[in-house]
């Protein structure tokens, strides 16, 4: 392939009006860092049509499909096809749905594209009748990890093909991973182009993993909120209380959702002083068990009562030695019933003391807050 695209959004909306989008220039921006690629973002001013469009990255998902199908017409060529992947084969479906509606209801669309009509419609796929040059063009939907083309592809489009109950485990991850590398990278045809639009969940996901490819270019947007109006951009996928529980820890909120970067001095563990501190540990060998240098690890599980924050409860906290052949040590465990202020007290002093590598916390009830205030 020669140099498919990632446009990946971060809590982007899926519906939301052209005017509260300021992001299509950003996606613009984006698009011309590859002048390779310019042409296939040439799209004219969306034309009001009073019907509901489904958007894919502020851009409707049909007149960017429409606009694929076309792009080739002055080197035609024949059964060009697409696909839609989305998380679920129904999620996918849907997508399809809406091009459909748009297809055969749209009059302003029609005018645009002059698309020809449908010689198969059916739950998962779109046979046009020959638009222009181009013979029998089929749009396909399906899943990421169900997805059998059956044919070769001239464009794809994964349109939120993860969701958190795809990141949760290494072994989902790579599903999604192995089944785009060996279904869908294999049936890409020379200059076929690749689109992805989605919502990460996890530093390891699919949209990260492709990010990391240098064959794509990737765009993220920040989570746009209005505090005096308690609204979302996108109030169908984000309510405002669940914007609220995210910013009751407010560094992370500001660092994962808004994209924006945190002040040493804002840290409740400085990050520099510890990266230089644990560099001096191996170099002359401060901490060592047996003559190894180790580094130092801690686990905690605050085991913090929701109902009683007064009492708490048992809390254990234990750092290990890991030496470079992957011996482990255990230097120190501690724990008690302890309040939430104690618990963040001896993470901290447990920090001073032994300045770990890492420090792992249970996600319950309410350590996820403590982690998300220490990492």
């Amino acid at each position: 392939m020669s140099g498919p695209c990632l446009f990946m959004k971060r809590y982007l909306p899926h519906r939301v009006p052209m005017a509260y989008a300021p992001m299509h220039g950003e996606w613009d921006e984006a698009a011309m860092m590859d002048p390779a690629i310019q042409h296939l973002f040439n799209f004219q001013a969306h034309r009001e049509s009073g019907k509901s469009v489904f958007w894919a990255g502020g851009y409707p998902l049909y007149r960017l499909c429409m606009w694929l199908w076309l792009k080739s017409l002055g080197q035609p060529r024949e059964d060009e096809h697409g696909a839609i992947l989305g998380v679920t084969d129904e999620d996918a479906c849907a997508n399809l749905r809406q091009i459909k509606f748009e297809l055969m209801r749209n009059v302003l669309i029609r005018r645009d594209f002059n698309p020809k009509k449908g010689a198969a419609w059916d739950a998962n796929r779109i046979i046009l009748d020959g638009a222009v040059d181009v013979v029998n063009p089929t749009l396909q939907a399906s899943s990421l990890t169900s997805f059998n083309p059956g044919a070769r592809l001239t464009f794809v489009i994964m349109n939120d093909t993860t969701s958190p109950l795809h990141v949760e485990s290494k072994m989902q991850r790579d599903k999604q991973w192995d089944a785009y590398n060996n279904v869908v990278e294999p049936a890409l045809l020379d200059n076929a182009v690749v689109i992805a639009i989605h919502t990460t969940y996890h530093n390891d996901d699919f949209p990260n993993r492709l990010k990391k490819d240098s064959r794509f270019i990737s765009k993220q947007w920040p989570l746009v909120i209005d505090d005096e109006e308690r609204k979302v951009q996108w109030p169908e996928a984000w309510p405002w209380r669940r914007v609220l529980e995210k910013k009751r820890a407010p560094l992370v909120f500001a660092r994962q959702y808004q994209l924006k970067d945190v002040m040493n001095e804002d840290r409740m563990l400085p990050m520099p002083e510890y990266w230089t501190y644990k560099t001096m540990e191996f170099r002359n060998g401060r901490f060592t068990i047996l003559g190894k240098p180790v580094r130092m690890v801690t686990g905690v599980d605050p085991a913090v009562s929701e109902r009683k924050l007064s009492r708490g409860s048992q809390t254990a906290i234990v750092t290990a030695a890991i030496t470079p052949s992957h011996d482990a040590f255990l230097v120190e465990a501690k724990g008690g019933r302890w309040p939430p202020s104690r618990v963040l007290e001896e993470i901290k002093a447990t920090y001073s003391r032994w300045h770990p590598a890492a420090i792992f916390i249970e996600e319950v009830n309410f350590s996820a807050i403590y982690r998300a205030i220490l990492v």
